[in-house]
């Protein structure tokens, strides 16, 4: 099921980039295919997989967690690590075999001012937009990849992952955004 779409998922075709080897499953292929987007997919409660673009920056959240505020969403802790994104410009460009040529980077600008380091992945393209846009989607796993951070909460049944949220802590003024990565929840039945 397709909730939303970024420019890629409907458009980019691997031509002979992708390959179905021996052993290959599904699963695979499909986790090899979104990599080349800004796409991401969940198991839903109606059992199906859904496909989407997920909110990674704003300040409209799935979800707040605040500590010690009467009616919002509490939790008991929380650990934060700032992140250095590592390459952290890409650029995507056809092989030089390939006519006509295009190419597109993007940089995870913050992490570049303080170490460049620069990947660069060959394709056959369609466009510079194409490049670009493909660009833009490996910094975001990148930027994705590199973020990290836990909050511990009562269980919140609607929570799912890819969800943007938001954690304020009163007691240090603190207040951090982020995609939900992972969920994992603990029942005790009496």
């Amino acid at each position: 099921t397709y909730d939303s779409e970024d420019t890629l998922i409907d458009s980019f075709k691997p031509k002979d980039l992708f390959r179905v080897g021996l052993n290959a499953t599904r699963l695979n292929k499909i986790l090899e295919l979104l990599a080349w987007t800004g796409s991401k997919m969940r198991a839903e409660a109606d059992g199906a997989l859904h496909f989407f673009d997920p909110t990674i920056s704003g300040g409209t959240y799935a979800y707040e967690y605040k500590l010690a505020v009467v009616g919002e969403h509490t939790f008991w802790d929380k650990e934060l690590r700032n992140r250095f994104v590592n390459p952290n410009k890409e650029i995507v460009q056809s092989h030089p075999s390939h006519e006509p040529q295009f190419s597109g980077n993007s940089t995870s600008a913050t992490s570049f001012a303080l170490f460049p380091e620069t990947h660069t992945t060959q394709l056959r393209l369609a466009s510079q937009a194409e490049a670009s846009n493909i660009a833009d989607a490996i910094i975001e796993r990148y930027e994705l990849n590199a973020e990290k951070g836990a909050v511990r909460v009562p269980m919140n049944v609607g929570q799912e992952v890819w969800d943007w949220i938001n954690v304020t802590d009163s007691r240090q003024s603190d207040s951090r955004a982020g995609n939900v990565r992972y969920l994992k929840r603990n029942v005790q039945v009496p």
